[in-house]
């Protein structure tokens, strides 16, 4: 059926199901989910002996909303890298609708046990929706009531996506409205505002946190900024 399925997650906030098979609200394109919880075919854990592992963080842009199982850009990098170095690259999408920088922290975290040798991090202004919650002063974390309610939020979810009324507001009403809004809104989010200075400001400390976790592992981290379009 049309739309993935997310699953409430204490760290993560909410996170793909594992071994989903499904279709893209737009287009009905196919998308099938591991066993790991990512977008993506079936790999071992264990890194294969001799490749370089890559694990693509990030939100829409990365998990590929709206587009076919192998044209999401983690895929294309796959292919490219195995027309350059045959058998010398393994790329494995870890993006998720709605994801900021806070959880792509929480991801890597998690994540740092399929040892990874190169990660790439993609974010839009997802944050701008809930940053306000997360704390940055000393630990970085989110004081447990406001997890609790996007929590309950992500759970309300699963359980309207099994009345079809859902799927047709997702799939007719929803579409229609963007496609009429969406050069007046911030990508990655419904704001056409941009998020102001003390929003933009926690954006450091989480940016830092992830290149101290990485590089304490050996891993090397690439930022990568998405196409904008008309903004």
């Amino acid at each position: 059926r049309p739309g993935h399925d997310d699953l409430p997650d204490p760290d993560l906030l909410w996170a793909l199901k594992p071994g989903q098979r499904s279709l893209t609200h737009f287009g009905h394109k196919p998308v099938l989910v591991n066993s790991q919880g990512m977008r993506g075919g079936e790999f071992s854990p264990q890194k294969p002996p001799g490749k370089i592992r890559i694990i693509n963080f990030g939100d829409s842009y990365t998990y590929g909303y709206g587009v076919g199982q192998d044209d999401t850009y983690p895929v294309l990098l796959g292919q490219l890298l195995e027309r350059s170095f045959p058998n010398g690259y393994e790329v494995l999408n870890a993006g998720v609708n709605g994801y900021g920088m806070y959880q792509e922290l929480m991801y890597l975290r998690r994540a740092v046990r399929y040892q990874p040798d190169v990660i790439t991090i993609s974010s839009t202004y997802n944050d701008s929706l809930f940053l306000n919650n997360v704390r940055v002063d000393g630990t970085i974390g989110m004081d447990d009531a406001p997890k609790q309610r996007i929590l309950r939020g992500v759970l309300l979810k699963r359980i309207a996506r099994s009345f079809a009324l859902y799927n047709f507001w997702m799939e007719k009403v929803a579409s229609w409205v963007y496609w009429r809004v969406k050069d007046r809104l911030v990508t990655g989010t419904w704001s056409t505002d941009y998020p102001g200075d003390t929003m933009l400001t926690k954006y450091q400390p989480i940016l830092m946190e992830i290149i101290r976790e990485a590089r304490s592992r050996g891993i090397t981290v690439i930022f990568v900024i998405p196409h904008m379009g008309s903004l």
